[in-house]
């Protein structure tokens, strides 16, 4: 098992890449308070994870990324199907107030804990990662 930002190192660019181009933009459309959102904080932890290589971080994010993920992907396909919201909060992707392209920014519930477990599994997972993350929410 190969350890630290040496496991991935395009994908640590490409996390820096994310973070440089989404933080801005969701601090000028969604406003500061908005990255206290469980989620957000995810990006930033998991993003800094993947440039410092680490398994603390990577993991502790997976852990709660993996499952907003799933629930933000299966309002939006419920949301595409069936023209209602399933479990909500994704209300915010139908505001056509704000530019398409900064709420597709919000792809990133589909991305991020596909990422992280790949990244995880490359360096494995901290067994304190649940502990970190439940001190986070």
């Amino acid at each position: 098992m190969t350890t630290g930002a040496i496991a991935f190192p395009v994908l640590r660019w490409v996390g820096l890449l994310w973070t440089v181009v989404w933080l801005p933009t969701y601090i000028r459309v969604w406003g500061w308070a908005n990255l206290l959102h469980l989620c957000d904080i995810a990006v930033i932890l998991g993003c800094v994870g993947l440039w410092w290589g680490s398994s603390l971080l990577i993991s502790s994010q997976a852990v709660s990324s993996l499952g907003a993920g799933i629930f933000w992907s299966i309002d939006i396909g419920w949301r595409l199907v069936t023209g209602r919201f399933l479990v909500g909060g994704t209300e915010y992707m139908w505001d056509t107030r704000v530019p398409l392209w900064a709420r597709l920014l919000s792809s990133f519930h589909i991305s991020l804990p596909l990422a992280l477990l790949w990244a995880m599994r490359k360096i494995g997972y901290d067994r304190r990662a649940l502990a970190l993350q439940a001190a986070i929410a």
